[in-house]
């Protein structure tokens, strides 16, 4: 029926439209991706990107939605007899030159959310990524190639972070794109129909809007210069970002990551309140993380081994999935001036040591204390501090191993005290206590939540640290349902 129809038309509308196979024409703007410009097209013609792929060029969609990124010989030949783009411009639409390594183009690929749920299956909606001033500036929005790679999250024109949720209904942006059987307004948010275009985003920082251009740089071609490691292979730096997220959110203990990240924070002359304000747990998160690590490698690399108590290198590469012997190797060259580390897992050893050189009886403040909880923590203390193992311990008191192991952790953290006193529950809390808390959480700009409930230990840890509480889990759950995260950027 296109074709019918448009045969019928004037030749002086053929002449003005570069492209006579198609029912409508718009020329593809420059960084623009192929699947922005198909999703314009179709939007024109009132029909969904699924339909209009179908009848435009007889592609299907339902089973390989990103076939835009890389088309096969026979969609490249179609798509360009069909709209006489240049075969140039049709390239540049797509990442058919660009290298690949490990999946690196998924959704969130170099988000630690792929650490902790490796094994997740890809969800028919893939996450939106954008530049609010980039959509505001444009006379017709595009969405750029760039933004949909997987792992972007700066924009390098208005040095900010990219927009993840809507500005209006806060809702995460996502789309299925060319299996999407409703027509796709770019520059709007599917949920709420409101603008996306807008004012700039929070600024980024410049390490990670270097890194993420040095990066581009790479997978481009292939390898090239990543600035603090040289020049490297893309696969390579991939099992790089792999390992160092793995590092950190992988078996960290909570208290030792929190310290990890001021660190981070001090060290880059970030706000204290940067550790609420970035979202960790997404792209940019692991951007400025990687950013941090690179910019005194391998100094930082040991510096986050010890902290975080970690296994060593080639305990932590044995557990990188899909990784080949030759990129182990690459990968141990990289980092040869660690692997000489050695996990301290004897520190609450030292910890426990210091403490009776210091005068500390446990068995005889045992045998002295009437509440049994605090009896049985006593009681283990003191057979860990005369030597016996975790599992003697845990025994001998009925608890299990990490419990042993989450008292020692709370204990080198903040003292002996806060091992034997209970965590405060939300009614152990004075009304003033409630608050200064309430106060200091409406104050505080933060990202950190979602159903990896990352700011419940982050506001458990940060409320010890201003307010001297130990407050259980769930105590943190209520203070925050009352005072929800205002979400800044992405």
């Amino acid at each position: 029926m296109w074709r019918s129809e448009l045969y019928a038309t004037e030749v002086h509308e053929k002449l003005v439209t570069p492209n006579y196979a198609l029912p409508v024409y718009t020329a593809p703007i420059a960084g623009e991706a192929l699947l922005s410009w198909l999703c314009r097209l179709a939007a024109m013609t009132g029909q969904s990107p699924l339909a209009f792929a179908r009848q435009a060029f007889g592609i299907d969609s339902v089973r390989q939605p990103e076939w835009w990124r890389r088309p096969s010989a026979d969609q490249r030949s179609v798509l360009l007899a069909i709209s006489g783009l240049p075969p140039e411009q049709f390239d540049d639409m797509t990442l058919e030159r660009w290298s690949t390594a490990r999946n690196d183009e998924n959704d969130r690929r170099f988000s630690p959310i792929r650490m902790i749920y490796p094994k997740q299956r890809e969800r028919a909606a893939r996450t939106l990524f954008a530049c609010a001033a980039c959509l505001a500036e444009d006379e017709t929005p595009y969405l750029r190639r760039e933004w949909l790679i997987g792992w972007q999250a700066v924009c390098a024109r208005h040095r900010t972070v990219l927009m993840r949720r809507c500005p209006h209904c806060r809702w995460k942006l996502s789309s299925q794109w060319l299996r999407d059987k409703e027509p796709v307004d770019l520059h709007r948010c599917k949920r709420c129909g409101g603008l996306l275009a807008g004012a700039n985003g929070p600024p980024a920082i410049d390490g990670a809007i270097d890194l993420q251009a040095a990066m581009l740089g790479v997978k481009r071609r292939g390898s090239g210069e990543i600035p603090g490691l040289g020049i490297i292979q893309w696969e390579t730096f991939t099992v790089i970002v792999d390992l160092v997220l793995r590092l950190v959110w992988i078996d960290a203990g909570d208290h030792a990551r929190e310290t990890l990240l001021a660190e981070l924070v001090r060290d880059l002359s970030l706000a204290p309140d940067a550790r609420f304000t970035i979202d960790w747990k997404g792209n940019y998160g692991a951007l400025v993380l990687m950013a941090w690590m690179i910019a005194d490698w391998p100094v930082r690399l040991r510096r986050a081994l010890e902290l975080l108590a970690a296994p060593r290198v080639d305990d932590l590469l044995g557990q990188v999935h899909d990784l080949s012997e030759a990129s182990r190797m690459r990968a141990r060259t990289r980092m040869r001036d660690v692997l000489n580390y050695q996990s301290r897992t004897m520190d609450w050893r030292l910890w426990l040591h210091g403490l009776v050189e210091g005068g500390t009886d446990f068995r005889r403040r045992a045998r002295a204390e009437n509440v049994w909880p605090r009896k049985d923590r006593l009681i283990a203390l003191a057979l860990l501090s005369e030597g016996r193992a975790i599992e003697e311990a845990a025994f001998a008191v009925r608890v299990s191993t990490n419990m042993i192991k989450r008292w020692l952790e709370v204990g080198m953290a903040y003292g002996v005290e806060a091992v034997l006193e209970k965590p405060l529950r939300i009614c152990d809390l004075t009304p003033v206590q409630i608050d200064e808390i309430a106060a200091w959480l409406t104050a505080t700009e933060r990202t950190s939540g979602g159903p990896l409930k990352w700011s419940r230990e982050h506001t458990r840890s940060e409320i010890m640290a201003r307010f001297g509480l130990r407050i259980t889990t769930n105590a943190a759950y209520q203070l925050l349902l009352n005072n929800k995260p205002r979400h800044k950027g992405s």
